[in-house]
Parts: structure tokens; sequence; C-alpha cells
């Protein structure tokens, strides 16, 4: 028994300075782990928002694209408390993420918007009601890309929130928006 146990302790000790040795010779990679970690730790949701493809953190929301499972994990970790899922059924899905979201006990709500033909007022408004519902708590909003995101968001911000035209498109840029910029234009050009 007593050589058993001195046994274990030597492999322990053989392993520990198997570890450090290698972690001396190689300081940059654990450097970085050890920066990532912490800066996970310091910022969960930007974390989560790395975790989507254009995913970006703002003001206690994740935007981006379309999460895998692990990300929505991840995001559940973090604290999100709410899926706003963009996405139209027609559009193919890595797995089922309302059951995931489900699972890990977050409100699932999917408001689908089909292109530009979807940017509508009643749309904007949808979605600004499904943000005030999770007012109290922390947001994923994704599309496939991040671009229907920016879009409805930069219209939120002028027809609901009465931020200028400039500074609306600004925002929505800033949240993914890129190929429906045209659409939005001519939408808030109309007002």
């Amino acid at each position: 028994m007593v050589t058993s146990r001195l046994s274990l302790v030597l492999v322990l000790l053989i392993t520990l300075s198997a570890t450090a040795c290698n972690r001396a010779n190689a300081p940059a990679a654990d450097q970085t782990a050890s920066t990532t970690r912490a800066a996970t730790l310091e910022d969960p949701l930007g974390a989560v928002a790395a975790e989507l493809v254009n995913g970006k953190a703002h003001d206690g929301m994740v935007t981006g694209g379309q999460p895998t499972r692990a990300a929505l994990d991840a995001a559940s970790a973090a604290g999100i408390t709410h899926v706003i899922n963009l996405r139209t059924t027609g559009e193919p899905a890595p797995f089922d993420e309302a059951a995931a979201a489900r699972t890990l006990g977050i409100t699932y709500t999917a408001l689908p918007i089909a292109g530009a033909a979807g940017l509508t007022r009643e749309n904007v408004a949808l979605l600004d009601e499904a943000l005030a519902t999770s007012a109290d708590g922390l947001t994923m909003l994704h599309c496939g890309s991040g671009n229907r995101v920016g879009a409805l968001m930069a219209l939120r911000a002028a027809w609901i929130q009465n931020t200028p035209i400039d500074e609306a498109l600004q925002l929505g840029r800033a949240y993914g928006l890129t190929s429906l910029e045209p659409a939005v234009k001519e939408l808030l050009a109309r007002e």
C-alpha cells in the first residue's frame, strides 16, 4: 500500500514537472489562453459574440449570425435569458434552436424576416416588443449573418426611437447591416 502511494506521488510529481517544462517552453500559448480566459470572465457577452458569425456585443445584447449549439450553451452560461431568431423556417438550421433554448431555460422568440420584403413597420414593432419583454435580462438577437439584425435595428432606431436617419444607419451598421442597407435607405427616405 505504501509502495502504491509512493508510486502515485512520484507519477504526480513527474507530471507536474513535465507540465511546468512545457509551459516554460511555450509561454506565448499559455499567456494567450490565460488572456482569453480573463477576457471571457471580464466580458462574457463579448465571448459569446465571438462565437457568432459577425458577432457583436452591445448594451446587454449579443447580435450576429446563426449560433451553434455550443454558442447557445455559452450564451446561457453568460446569463442570456432571451433569444430572438430572425431566420425564416425555410433556412437550414444546424440544430433545433427552440428546443435547445427551452432546455437551457432561455425564452425563445421566432420572428422570421424574409430579406428586404420582411422589413416592415409591423415587424419592427414586433421586434421592439420582443426586446421590451427581455429588458430585464440579456438577449441574443440573430439571423443568418447579422444583416437582418442590423436592418431592423436601424429601422427601429428611426421609426420607433425617432433617431435621425444618418445615426440610425450608423447604428444599423454597428449591428451588422450590410447588403440590406439600400433597402433600409429606401424605406427611410419614404418617411
